[in-house]
């Protein structure tokens, strides 16, 4: 059995307060990777399975802290 296909995350930055990160991905380790190009040095504070509907929704719950 492979990775699982949906793979949600979310990622903080180091500002203060910090800001979120909340996405949906095949492969974390190159998301993450991809993610810390652009975006500088990240921690991955939760990862789980779930849909992208489950993704929308935790996007209304950290709305306020997105990056």
């Amino acid at each position: 059995m492979g990775a699982p296909r949906n793979i949600i995350y979310v990622v903080r930055d180091k500002s203060v307060p910090p800001r979120l990160k909340v996405g949906v991905t095949g492969n974390i380790g190159r998301r993450l990777s991809d993610l810390r190009r652009q975006c500088g040095a990240l921690t991955l504070i939760a990862s789980f399975r779930g849909t992208e509907k489950t993704e929308r929704e935790i996007h209304g719950l950290c709305a306020a802290w997105r990056i």
